[in-house]
């Protein structure tokens, strides 16, 4: 009998047949559980960022006054809502907000919005910023916008 005479053996082969197979097991079950946990996270997010509220601005430009449209696009709430502007600093440039609401607004739920108009006198300069800040309740982080307005 020589050496090799186990290699012709059938059980010496299911043996290394099964352990190959073992192994190729255990290698695809770690693979998917990596794939899993990757999903999850994914499927987190995204179920997080479709709750998000997204507020939308939109200007439009009328002779000597702009109307700014703020809307909530998203499908969450907007909390929070805050217009932030030094009030001093744009009635120098000759730029009035007349907005008949507070610069602070409670909620803006799903396609809700808010309307400001800003007026502006003959001389006046012609660019300047708005910032709104909202709180965002699905995510717990604030969010920030600027509006910049400039005539060309």
């Amino acid at each position: 009998m020589s050496d090799l005479d186990f290699l012709k053996n059938f059980d010496f082969w299911a043996v290394v047949i099964a352990f190959i197979a073992l192994l190729w097991t255990i290698i695809t079950s770690v693979i998917q559980l990596k794939i899993n946990k990757q999903q999850k996270i994914i499927n987190q997010n995204l179920i997080k960022s479709e709750g998000q509220a997204i507020l939308i601005s939109q200007i439009i430009k009328l002779d000597r006054y702009w109307k700014i449209f703020i809307v909530n696009n998203g499908k969450g709430k907007a909390s929070n809502i805050n217009i932030i502007y030094d009030k001093e600093e744009l009635v120098t440039k000759g730029i009035h907000i007349m907005n008949k609401t507070p610069r602070k607004y409670p909620d803006l739920e799903t396609g809700q919005n808010i309307e400001i108009v800003v007026f502006t006198e003959e001389w006046h300069q012609s660019q300047f910023t708005i910032e709104i800040a909202w709180d965002d309740i699905e995510t717990n982080n604030t969010k920030y916008q600027v509006l910049e307005f400039s005539e060309s």
